[in-house]
C-alpha cells in the first residue's frame, strides 16, 4: 500500500501566468510591450529560414492622438488607442507579432512563406483602419488614423536593428508627405533622408563647436597689380559637408540662417585681422566678407564690430548677394547700419540673379562683383562683353568699382582688363589660402603685362 498527498497548484500556475502576461503585455491594449516584442522578433529572426521565408515589419504611429486628447479629453484618447489596438489584433493572424511600443506607436511583424500573402494582410490592415472610428460624444464620431513604414525581411535587412531603422525611415516619409499612408522602405529615399539627418546634426555641431575655418583669396588692383583686398571664404571641417554651399542650403532648410550670420561674420573678421596684425599684409588692405541678404544686423553685431574694430571698420566690405525675397526695407536698414559705422558694401554675383538692376538701385554699392557666369569664356561671347561694357560704364559714371571675379584664364583676364575692370580676382592669379601675403610678385607682373598691352 502506498500513501501520498496531492496539492492543487492551479492557482499558483494562474498567478505565474498572470505575472508573465503582465510582464510582457501593455496594460491598456493587451498587445505585447516593447521588451517582449523585441525578444520575440529577435528569436524569430535568429531562426530565420527554419520558421519562415519572408516577413514584413510595420512601424506605425497613430495620427491625431494629441488632437483627440486636447479636444475631447484623455478618456477619449485612451479609447482612440484601444480601438487602434483592436483593429491591429483583428488583422493579426497566428503568424504575427503585434505590440504597443509607446504612447502612440505600434509595431507589427507579419511572417510566412510568400510575400503575396503578407501583402494581402497589410492591405487588410490598411482597409480596416479606413473604417475604424470612435465616438467622441453627442453622437460625433472620429476616424482612427494610422501611418506606417514597412521594411521587408530578408530583402531590406535580416536583423532586428536594421529592420527597425528602415521601417522608421519609411514611417518618417509617410508622416511627412501625407498622414494615413503606408510607405514601403526604399533604399534611395533612405539614403537621401539619412543624408538630410546627417547634415542637420552636422550643422548643429558646426555652429556649436566652430567646425570650420576660413581661407582668403586676394583681389588685385588692375592699375597697380597690388593686392587691394582679400575675400574671406568659409570651409567646413564638419564631415557632413563637402562644400560651403551645402552648409548654407542646410541652414536655410533648418531656418538657421540667422545663426550662420551671427557666427560666420565675426569669425571671418577675427580670422582676417588676426593674420593681418601679424604682418601678413599691408595695413590698408580690405576684407570682403559674405553676408546673408535677408538677415538684418542686430544691435549685438553693431556693438561687437564697433567695440572690437572701431579703428578698422573702413577696411571692412560686406558682400551681399541679390535675392528676390529681400524687401527694400530690409536692404535699407542693413546698409544704413553699415554706412553709419563707416563700412562699405559690395553687390556680389552681379548678373546671376533675377533682377540685377533693381539690386543695384536698392543697394547702391561701392563695389560691383561681376558673376563668373559673365566672366567665363567672355573673350568668345559678344553678349557677355556687351554686359561687361554696360556695367563698367554704369559704375564709373557713378564712382563705383567693378570687380571681375572667377577669372581662370589669361584670355578672360585680358578681356576683363580691356573692358575696364578696376579689380580682378580668380584662380588664374591666386588661389584661396590660409595665409596672407603683402604682395604677389607673379600675379603683379602678369597684371602689369596685360595692362601695358591693352591700356597703354
Amino acid at each position: 500500500m502506498h500513501y501520498g498527498f496531492a496539492k492543487d497548484v492551479t492557482q499558483s500556475l494562474l498567478r505565474n501566468r498572470m505575472i508573465i502576461f503582465e510582464r510582457d503585455h501593455d496594460a491598456l491594449t493587451s498587445l505585447l510591450n516593447r521588451r517582449a516584442f523585441r525578444r520575440q522578433i529577435m528569436e524569430l529572426l535568429e531562426a530565420g529560414d527554419r520558421k519562415f521565408g519572408v516577413g514584413a515589419l510595420l512601424m506605425m504611429d497613430l495620427d491625431n492622438l494629441k488632437s483627440v486628447n486636447d479636444t475631447y479629453g484623455h478618456q477619449y484618447g485612451d479609447a482612440y488607442i484601444r480601438t487602434a489596438a483592436k483593429t491591429i489584433m483583428a488583422c493579426s493572424p497566428a503568424k504575427a507579432l503585434s505590440a504597443r511600443i509607446s504612447g502612440d506607436e505600434f509595431n507589427v511583424f507579419y511572417y510566412g512563406e510568400r510575400r503575396e500573402e503578407i501583402e494581402t494582410q497589410i492591405s487588410r490592415l490598411k482597409e480596416a483602419f479606413s473604417r475604424a472610428e470612435i465616438e467622441v460624444g453627442d453622437g460625433l464620431r472620429r476616424q482612427v488614423r494610422i501611418s506606417a513604414g514597412i521594411a521587408w525581411y530578408p530583402v531590406d535587412a535580416v536583423n532586428y536593428e536594421m529592420l527597425m531603422r528602415y521601417a522608421d525611415s519609411a514611417l518618417y516619409i509617410a508622416k511627412r508627405n501625407r498622414k494615413g499612408e503606408f510607405v514601403t522602405f526604399d533604399i534611395e529615399n533612405y539614403q537621401e533622408e539619412d543624408d538630410v539627418r546627417r547634415k542637420k546634426d552636422g550643422l548643429i555641431k558646426l555652429l556649436e563647436d566652430r567646425e570650420f575655418h576660413f581661407v582668403f583669396q586676394p583681389i588685385f588692383q588692375v592699375s597697380t597689380g597690388t593686392i587691394y583686398a582679400y575675400e574671406a571664404l568659409m570651409r567646413p571641417d564638419q564631415p557632413a559637408f563637402s562644400s560651403p554651399a551645402e552648409v548654407i542650403e542646410t541652414a536655410r532648410m533648418e531656418s538657421k540662417m540667422n545663426q550662420i550670420e551671427n557666427v560666420m561674420v565675426p569669425e571671418s573678421i577675427e580670422a582676417f585681422f588676426r593674420l593681418a596684425d601679424q604682418g601678413g599684409c599691408s595695413p590698408d588692405v580690405r576684407l570682403f566678407y559674405n553676408s546673408i541678404a535677408d538677415q538684418t544686423i542686430n544691435r549685438e553685431m553693431v556693438h561687437y564690430l564697433s567695440t572690437n574694430y572701431h579703428d578698422k571698420l573702413h577696411r571692412l566690405v560686406m558682400e551681399i548677394t541679390e535675392e528676390k525675397a529681400v524687401s527694400q526695407e530690409k536692404w535699407e536698414r542693413k546698409i544704413l547700419a553699415l554706412r553709419e559705422m563707416g563700412m562699405e558694401v559690395a553687390l556680389d554675383d552681379y548678373g546671376s540673379g533675377y533682377n540685377s538692376e533693381k539690386a543695384l538701385l536698392m543697394i547702391s554699392p561701392k563695389y560691383i562683383k561681376v558673376d563668373i557666369a559673365i566672366i567665363k569664356d567672355n573673350q568668345n561671347d559678344p553678349d557677355k562683353k556687351a554686359i561687361m561694357e554696360y556695367i563698367v560704364n554704369y559704375a564709373h559714371e557713378r564712382g563705383k568699382m567693378i570687380i571681375a571675379e572667377g577669372v581662370e584664364t589669361r584670355e578672360e583676364a585680358e578681356t576683363c582688363i580691356r573692358l575696364g575692370a578696376d579689380l580682378i580676382q580668380g584662380f588664374y592669379f591666386a588661389c584661396p589660402s590660409e595665409t596672407l601675403v603683402d604682395t604677389d610678385p607673379v600675379a603683379r607682373e602678369e597684371i602689369r603685362k596685360i595692362t601695358a598691352q591693352y591700356l597703354a
